[in-house]
């Protein structure tokens, strides 16, 4: 893992680009819809309308916003913006990867962009856990990195263009040549891998949904990137939320079932990978919630709740990488 010092300037050095990506493309993709298991249910309650069994209620909700317009006009404005911050996040990403490797830079402390590319195409760097637990997944980073360099460039200098309609980025090389054009989707998908690739390296650990994510991503990129298709290639889908309860204890302790949550809501669901557990403990001083990925949770644990197991942090688009508990997040 990463020290914490260089955790720390990478955090802060990118902190606005991350929470601009964040931002706008998850308000995006408020509008395409979601679902929900409600696992509370006394066992042998039918709800009507789910035609789904005994004890499971399920809920599915689409989006009716009238401003869902206006937020996709403005994702569309912000666009190629986004595309220049995932680029940035992924170069100071590499700095560091590079100077864990032993690489420096000609010029101590002041690295150019040609002197990194030149790098990234030899894959060279060390980042974990993404470069070590995932080489393949590294090297087409480093490859879309290089192979991004004059789009980058052209785009920073106001030498590229947009096509209004469609929102692709075309890029122009230095003898004003254009480049290959990025699409809308490609420059998304781009961005969504810098945020969640810096998820990954933030708390030390490529969970299974972070790594499927990527490599969904990456296999959409393979026109610029040049690598073949990765193993993992499963489109990853909208997560299913499940609303579970936590079990109180004799000794006033709570357990918490994650492996019955996610057979059950993997029985109602059965297309699904990915499924957000929020799991509800009642007290006498109200509700509280805690938030995990069910599909990478161990199946069990019994813990005091002002002292949760703490294996990770928030990630992307409101999943979490393990337990997570906070009353705002309810």
């Amino acid at each position: 893992m990463i020290n914490p010092s260089e955790l720390q300037e990478l955090d802060e050095s990118t902190a606005f680009e991350r929470f601009a990506i964040e931002s706008t493309i998850a308000a995006s993709n408020d509008a395409l819809g979601s679902a929900s298991v409600d696992l509370r249910s006394t066992p042998g309650q039918i709800h009507v309308g789910t035609g789904l069994g005994v004890g499971v209620k399920v809920a599915l909700a689409v989006s009716d916003d009238m401003s869902a317009g206006a937020v996709a006009s403005t994702v569309a404005k912000l666009r190629p913006l986004l595309f220049g911050a995932a680029f940035k996040v992924i170069d100071l990403t590499l700095e560091v990867a590079l100077a864990r490797a032993g690489h420096g830079s000609r010029q101590p402390g002041r690295w150019t962009i040609a002197e990194k590319v030149g790098l990234a195409r030899l894959y060279a760097g060390d980042l974990p856990p993404v470069s070590d637990t995932f080489q393949d997944g590294w090297q087409r980073l480093c490859s879309l990195y290089a192979g991004w360099e004059e789009v980058r460039h052209s785009l920073v200098h106001r030498a590229a263009a947009v096509d209004v309609a469609t929102g692709q980025l075309v890029g122009k090389d230095r003898a004003g040549n254009s480049l290959v054009p990025v699409s809308a989707a490609d420059q998304e998908q781009f961005a969504r891998i810098a945020v969640e690739m810096f998820a990954a390296v933030s708390v030390g650990v490529l969970t299974a949904r972070n790594r499927r994510r990527l490599a969904c991503r990456l296999n959409r990129l393979m026109t610029h990137h040049g690598h073949g298709v990765l193993a993992d290639e499963a489109a990853p889908g909208t997560a299913i939320h499940v609303l579970a309860s936590l079990e109180r204890l004799p000794n006033d302790s709570w357990k918490i079932d994650a492996q019955t949550a996610f057979d059950r809501a993997r029985g109602v669901f059965q297309e699904a990978t990915e499924f957000n557990g929020k799991f509800v403990a009642s007290t006498s001083m109200g509700d509280r919630v805690f938030h995990c990925m069910l599909e990478d949770a161990p199946s069990s644990a019994e813990f005091d709740l002002d002292d949760p197991p703490d294996l990770n942090r928030p990630g992307f688009d409101g999943d979490f990488f393990g337990w997570c508990s906070h009353a705002a997040l309810a």
